[in-house]
């Protein structure tokens, strides 16, 4: 029976990494403009389903100043996904309302829809 050190590769060293790069993988000013934006959504999104921050500060467990925080364009801190998700559906509906503006998700499927229509229309019926 071979014994485990027998049976373990045995591999050359290998040099280690540091773990620090030599360029930033994300520019400051690219966080901060994702930051703001963030904020901004986040902020519209609650004021559109009608949430104040001392009512989300009590779902989150959290302080109304870190609520605050988290509206503010100022500041580069933001909810968790998780922490989003222990918000009511309401601001879910207005969270996508708003990201649909910004991206145009919503003219993107009305496309898909009137193909799909235009695919049905060409079938033809037997």
């Amino acid at each position: 029976m071979r014994s485990r050190h027998q049976s373990q590769l045995s591999l050359p060293p290998v040099e280690v990494r540091k773990s620090e790069r030599s360029t930033p993988a994300v520019r400051t000013s690219d966080v901060s403009q994702s930051s703001e934006l963030a904020a901004r959504w986040f902020d519209e999104a609650l004021t559109r389903a009608g949430l104040e921050s001392k009512e989300v500060a009590h779902l989150l467990g959290v302080s109304v100043s870190l609520v605050d925080k988290w509206r503010s364009t100022n500041e580069q801190r933001c909810p968790s996904f998780v922490q989003m998700l222990c918000l009511p559906p309401r601001f879910h509906f207005e969270l996508h309302r708003v990201m649909n503006r910004h991206f145009g998700f919503g003219r993107a499927a009305l496309a898909r829809v009137i193909e799909a229509a235009g695919d049905l229309a060409a079938v033809e019926v037997e």
